[in-house]
């Protein structure tokens, strides 16, 4: 029997989701909307600044992939920062 080398990957997984997004949309769609898509856009931008890729979205959700867990948590907090 021949033995196949095991490939491994270290991953972070970096997920963002948007509080409170149904009742947002019950009161405002359109504004709700524009607002996910621009902090999308944002988290894009950083996404490729530290090396992060998305991977999967669903609805509110966003789910990104580095390899560095430094990367990730330096996305993360200017992100945060951008939206105080």
């Amino acid at each position: 029997m021949v033995e196949k080398e095991i490939q491994r990957k270290i991953a972070v997984i970096f997920i963002a989701d948007a509080v409170g997004y149904s009742q947002h949309m019950k009161r405002d769609e359109d504004e709700t909307v524009k607002s996910f898509r621009s902090c999308k856009q944002i988290l894009d931008r950083l996404f490729e600044e530290h090396d992060g890729r998305v991977f999967n979205t669903a609805g509110d959700s966003i789910l990104a992939e580095f390899t560095s867990a430094v990367s990730a948590l330096v996305c993360a907090s200017e992100f945060q920062s951008l939206n105080k």
